[in-house]
């Protein structure tokens, strides 16, 4: 990463993943999912899964805050945290999957398919579904050269 920064150059990396709170409804979603072949759905972890500390969830590529720390050759490393919990009712929550690329490429009677079973599972669940939005920042800077 340093090689691709100009001196005094900085660098800010960010993910925004994204949790269930409800286990046995993550579990439910899980089964719709698997039976009809979805695979990264927003609602695809649960919100333990990130930890508490920013970048420190399973499936983050490396992590780049001990990287830089250990490289010795950035300065004003900073990583940030913020997260938002969300409540979607139904009818929310399935337009939002609909408006996603992973569901829009769908054959039209699949994706129909895969979002009533989502719609059936989240009415029988109370009627929507709470998650976590996180939104983990790095930022790390190259020093300027000296005078």
């Amino acid at each position: 990463m340093h090689a691709a920064l100009a001196t005094g150059g900085a660098v800010a990396l960010f993910w925004n993943p994204q949790g269930v709170h409800d286990a046995q409804l993550h579990a439910a979603l899980a089964e719709v999912d698997g039976r009809r072949g979805m695979a990264g759905a927003p609602h695809g972890e649960l919100t333990s899964a990130y930890g508490e500390v920013p970048g420190s969830w399973a499936g983050l590529p490396g992590r780049p805050e001990e990287e830089c720390r250990r490289d010795g050759r950035f300065t004003d490393l900073r990583a940030v945290r913020y997260r938002q919990d969300l409540h979607y009712g139904t009818g929310h929550y399935v337009s939002y999957l609909a408006s996603l690329s992973r569901y829009r490429v769908l054959a039209p009677d699949r994706r129909e398919q895969v979002l009533a079973e989502t719609a059936q599972v989240l009415d029988a669940h109370g009627g929507g579904i709470d998650t976590a939005l996180f939104s983990d920042l790095f930022l790390a800077r190259v020093p300027a050269a000296g005078p």
